[in-house]
């Protein structure tokens, strides 16, 4: 569940219920911004995705990165996150799983997950700060297009060595405008409580031990609350019908950050408008399926 809702993903969570994904799929007002993050002067790391491959480095020196993302076509979308997979797993099961965990939101055990994003349209990038330390690790990278819902999702791996840091810079991690925490009893804590319009920069750190996460964020109606939400995912599963329009129907896809494991912290920077807004996790354990957020992983806050 990355760029509005996925075909792949919430079918598992709609199976069996009147209202098909294709149907319930969500209008678009992303608020991926650079502006702040683009003149803190960290080093770049460039990672383009597409029928060439992965172009990106393989080797880099422990430090803080922008990173930015974007698609080799024009008319695709990307999705990058940098992982550690379980050992033992030969390639295609690698890349078998991690496509499960991007594009199905189904985390197998084993898998560390530092962090991404998704570009939000084609012909856009994404951007993100992420702090990389000594170790080897797998850029996952992937391409698709919007028009199929990612039901021909192409997932790319390519191992990165990260080294000591050498050289006698030394970045500050930024400064950040909106603190979510991500837990391990499956809430989104933010603060502050009310968000100024504008662009800011989120720090998203997942304090938990346990769980992976990640972030979609979703502008909802005014006067929304946690439950509403959980209630009528949880009446699409029971096949109970919902009232015309859906609340879902009405959600409107705003930003993402891709899956982050216990320890683990990236920035983002969201430019929002004023008004109401959802953080919510489809992400589903390994012979689990059921998204976190029927466990009451839905956060609101508001945007003033």
């Amino acid at each position: 569940m990355r760029r509005g809702i996925s075909i792949v993903g919430l079918s598992l969570v709609l199976a069996g219920t009147a209202i098909t994904p294709v149907a319930a799929m969500q209008s678009m007002d992303p608020a991926f911004s650079d502006t702040i993050i683009s003149e803190l002067g960290y080093p770049t790391i460039a990672i383009e995705v597409g029928p060439s491959g992965i172009d990106a480095p393989d080797t880099l020196e422990a430090g803080l990165y922008h990173v930015t993302l974007d698609a080799e076509i024009e008319t695709d979308v990307a999705y990058m996150n940098f992982v550690q997979p379980p050992a033992g797993l030969d390639h295609d099961t690698m890349v078998a799983q991690m496509l499960e965990a991007g594009a199905g939101d189904v985390v197998r055990d084993g898998w560390v997950f530092l962090g991404g994003t998704n570009t939000p349209n084609p012909g856009e990038s994404a951007t993100f700060v992420i702090e990389l330390k000594e170790g080897d690790y797998q850029i996952a990278a992937s391409y698709y297009q919007i028009e199929d819902s990612g039901a021909n999702e192409v997932m790319l791996m390519e191992p990165l060595t990260v080294t000591p840091a050498v050289n006698d810079g030394y970045y500050e991690e930024p400064e950040a405008d909106v603190m979510l925490e991500i837990t391990d009893d499956l809430q989104y804590i933010v603060s502050p409580d009310a968000i100024a319009a504008g662009p800011q920069i989120w720090q998203i750190s997942n304090t938990g031990e346990h769980h992976s996460h990640h972030v979609v964020m979703m502008g909802v109606p005014d006067g929304t609350s946690d439950q509403d939400i959980i209630n009528e995912f949880n009446a699409m599963m029971s096949g109970t019908p919902t009232a015309s329009p859906s609340l879902m129907e009405q959600f409107v896809w705003t930003g993402y950050a891709a899956l982050q494991s216990g320890g683990t912290t990236t920035w983002a920077e969201f430019d929002l408008k004023p008004g109401t807004y959802a953080l919510i996790c489809f992400i589903m354990e390994d012979g689990v399926y059921r998204p976190h957020m029927l466990d009451g992983m839905v956060t609101i806050f508001t945007v003033a």
